[in-house]
Protein backbone atom coordinates (compact mmCIF):
# COMPACT_ATOMS: atom_id res chain seq x y z
CA UNK A 1 0.00 0.00 0.00
CA UNK A 2 1.54 3.16 -0.98
CA UNK A 3 1.31 6.51 1.10
CA UNK A 4 -1.07 9.04 0.58
CA UNK A 5 1.27 11.81 -0.51
CA UNK A 6 4.05 9.42 -2.05
CA UNK A 7 4.95 10.77 -5.88
CA UNK A 8 3.37 6.99 -6.74
CA UNK A 9 0.01 7.94 -5.43
CA UNK A 10 0.49 11.39 -6.80
CA UNK A 11 1.28 9.80 -10.52
CA UNK A 12 -1.92 7.44 -9.83
CA UNK A 13 -3.94 10.70 -9.03
CA UNK A 14 -2.46 12.29 -11.66
CA UNK A 15 -3.16 9.87 -13.93
CA UNK A 16 -7.11 9.45 -13.21
CA UNK A 17 -7.81 12.83 -13.10
CA UNK A 18 -6.22 13.31 -16.56
CA UNK A 19 -6.92 10.17 -17.74
CA UNK A 20 -3.91 8.73 -19.08
CA UNK A 21 -1.75 5.65 -19.00
CA UNK A 22 1.10 4.40 -17.22
CA UNK A 23 2.73 4.05 -20.36
CA UNK A 24 2.43 7.71 -20.88
CA UNK A 25 4.23 8.89 -18.11
CA UNK A 26 6.94 5.87 -18.65
CA UNK A 27 7.74 7.79 -22.36
CA UNK A 28 7.47 11.34 -20.86
CA UNK A 29 9.47 9.99 -18.41
CA UNK A 30 12.42 8.95 -21.27
CA UNK A 31 12.36 11.75 -22.71
CA UNK A 32 13.14 13.57 -20.17
CA UNK A 33 15.63 11.36 -19.72
CA UNK A 34 14.34 10.23 -16.11
CA UNK A 35 15.72 6.45 -15.53
CA UNK A 36 13.91 3.53 -13.79
CA UNK A 37 10.32 4.58 -14.79
CA UNK A 38 9.22 1.97 -17.22
CA UNK A 39 5.58 1.04 -17.31
CA UNK A 40 6.36 -2.07 -15.14
CA UNK A 41 8.78 -0.35 -12.73
CA UNK A 42 5.49 1.79 -12.31
CA UNK A 43 3.13 -0.79 -11.89
CA UNK A 44 5.02 -2.26 -8.94
CA UNK A 45 5.62 0.89 -7.73
CA UNK A 46 1.77 1.22 -7.43
CA UNK A 47 1.38 -2.14 -6.00
CA UNK A 48 4.15 -1.27 -3.19
CA UNK A 49 7.36 -1.22 -4.03
CA UNK A 50 8.20 2.47 -3.67
CA UNK A 51 10.40 4.25 -6.67
CA UNK A 52 13.97 5.05 -5.52
CA UNK A 53 14.35 9.28 -4.83
CA UNK A 54 16.65 9.13 -7.72
CA UNK A 55 13.97 8.93 -10.24
CA UNK A 56 10.75 9.44 -7.64
CA UNK A 57 12.22 13.34 -7.36
CA UNK A 58 12.54 14.29 -11.31
CA UNK A 59 9.01 12.52 -11.77
CA UNK A 60 7.02 14.31 -9.12
CA UNK A 61 9.06 17.47 -11.01
CA UNK A 62 7.76 16.21 -14.33
CA UNK A 63 3.99 15.71 -12.87
CA UNK A 64 3.69 18.79 -11.49
CA UNK A 65 4.80 20.80 -14.80
CA UNK A 66 1.96 18.16 -16.80
CA UNK A 67 -0.62 19.58 -14.32
CA UNK A 68 0.49 23.16 -14.43
CA UNK A 69 0.41 22.55 -18.44
CA UNK A 70 -3.06 21.02 -18.44
CA UNK A 71 -5.05 23.67 -15.68
CA UNK A 72 -2.57 26.52 -17.98
CA UNK A 73 -5.12 25.48 -20.91
CA UNK A 74 -8.45 24.56 -18.83
CA UNK A 75 -11.25 24.16 -20.17
CA UNK A 76 -9.79 22.94 -23.14
CA UNK A 77 -8.94 18.89 -22.88
CA UNK A 78 -5.40 17.90 -23.42
CA UNK A 79 -4.85 14.29 -24.34
CA UNK A 80 -2.01 12.62 -22.47
CA UNK A 81 -1.25 9.53 -24.96
CA UNK A 82 1.74 11.35 -27.11
CA UNK A 83 4.43 11.83 -25.25
CA UNK A 84 7.05 13.32 -27.63
CA UNK A 85 4.08 15.78 -28.62
CA UNK A 86 3.34 17.00 -24.88
CA UNK A 87 6.51 17.00 -23.10
CA UNK A 88 7.37 19.23 -26.05
CA UNK A 89 4.43 21.57 -25.03
CA UNK A 90 5.21 21.57 -21.66
CA UNK A 91 8.63 22.32 -22.02
CA UNK A 92 7.53 25.25 -24.07
CA UNK A 93 5.43 26.15 -21.61
CA UNK A 94 7.46 25.97 -18.65
CA UNK A 95 9.98 28.09 -20.81
CA UNK A 96 7.98 30.48 -21.30
CA UNK A 97 6.61 30.88 -17.66
CA UNK A 98 10.01 31.37 -16.50
CA UNK A 99 11.01 34.04 -19.01
CA UNK A 100 7.62 35.99 -17.86
CA UNK A 101 8.38 39.08 -15.26
CA UNK A 102 6.47 41.81 -13.96
CA UNK A 103 6.18 44.77 -16.04
CA UNK A 104 8.19 47.79 -14.68
CA UNK A 105 5.96 50.63 -14.13
CA UNK A 106 6.13 54.21 -16.30
CA UNK A 107 4.19 57.30 -16.24
CA UNK A 108 2.77 58.34 -19.02
CA UNK A 109 1.38 62.14 -19.99
CA UNK A 110 -1.62 62.19 -22.11
CA UNK A 111 -3.22 64.94 -24.47
CA UNK A 112 -7.11 64.21 -25.06
CA UNK A 113 -7.06 60.61 -26.06
CA UNK A 114 -3.51 60.25 -27.37
CA UNK A 115 -0.13 59.48 -25.38
CA UNK A 116 2.56 62.04 -25.84
CA UNK A 117 5.21 61.33 -27.21
CA UNK A 118 8.11 63.41 -27.55
CA UNK A 119 8.74 67.18 -28.91
CA UNK A 120 10.69 67.56 -32.34
CA UNK A 121 11.08 71.48 -33.57
CA UNK A 122 8.82 73.09 -31.10
CA UNK A 123 6.01 70.07 -32.45
CA UNK A 124 4.73 67.55 -30.12
CA UNK A 125 4.31 64.25 -31.49
CA UNK A 126 1.22 61.68 -29.79
CA UNK A 127 0.97 58.47 -30.39
CA UNK A 128 -1.60 55.37 -29.76
CA UNK A 129 1.23 53.00 -28.83
CA UNK A 130 2.27 52.52 -24.96
CA UNK A 131 5.61 51.11 -26.98
CA UNK A 132 6.07 54.71 -28.56
CA UNK A 133 5.14 56.91 -25.89
CA UNK A 134 7.82 58.43 -23.81
CA UNK A 135 7.83 56.71 -20.48
CA UNK A 136 9.17 58.62 -17.67
CA UNK A 137 10.58 56.86 -14.59
CA UNK A 138 8.37 58.79 -11.83
CA UNK A 139 5.33 60.52 -11.42
CA UNK A 140 6.88 63.85 -11.19
CA UNK A 141 9.15 64.36 -14.26
CA UNK A 142 5.90 63.02 -16.10
CA UNK A 143 3.89 66.36 -13.96
CA UNK A 144 6.37 68.13 -14.83
CA UNK A 145 5.75 67.16 -18.56
CA UNK A 146 2.06 67.73 -18.51
CA UNK A 147 2.68 70.74 -16.94
CA UNK A 148 4.61 72.89 -19.16
CA UNK A 149 2.36 70.94 -22.46
CA UNK A 150 -0.43 72.41 -20.44
CA UNK A 151 1.05 75.29 -19.24
CA UNK A 152 3.68 76.73 -21.63
CA UNK A 153 2.81 74.67 -24.74
CA UNK A 154 -1.27 75.23 -24.56
CA UNK A 155 -2.83 71.61 -24.63
CA UNK A 156 -5.83 70.93 -23.32
CA UNK A 157 -6.49 67.97 -21.58
CA UNK A 158 -3.30 67.04 -20.79
CA UNK A 159 -2.66 64.45 -17.71
CA UNK A 160 -0.42 61.71 -16.57
CA UNK A 161 -1.28 58.04 -15.12
CA UNK A 162 1.21 55.71 -14.13
CA UNK A 163 1.15 52.12 -16.24
CA UNK A 164 1.58 48.92 -14.67
CA UNK A 165 0.11 46.47 -16.93
CA UNK A 166 2.98 46.70 -20.16
CA UNK A 167 5.74 45.34 -20.76
CA UNK A 168 8.65 47.74 -21.77
CA UNK A 169 12.72 47.55 -21.75
CA UNK A 170 13.97 49.28 -19.16
CA UNK A 171 16.27 51.20 -21.33
CA UNK A 172 13.40 53.31 -22.58
CA UNK A 173 12.32 54.41 -19.93
CA UNK A 174 13.43 58.13 -18.86
CA UNK A 175 14.32 59.89 -15.95
CA UNK A 176 14.64 63.06 -17.87
CA UNK A 177 12.78 65.78 -19.89
CA UNK A 178 15.50 66.11 -22.23
CA UNK A 179 15.46 62.71 -23.37
CA UNK A 180 11.94 63.41 -25.34
CA UNK A 181 12.62 66.98 -26.73
CA UNK A 182 11.84 69.56 -23.62
CA UNK A 183 14.46 72.12 -23.30
CA UNK A 184 15.74 72.53 -20.24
Amino acid sequence: MTATYSVESKIQNFMALRDTSADFIAGAAQIEGIGGASSSRLSQAFRGRPLPIETAVPLEKMIDNLERYCASVHPIPVSLRNPVVIVELVNAFRMRSESMSRPIPFTIVLIGPLLFKRIVSGVIETTDSYQECAAFKDATTAHAAARILNENMGQIGVRFTTITNEHRPAESISDKLADVGFEQ
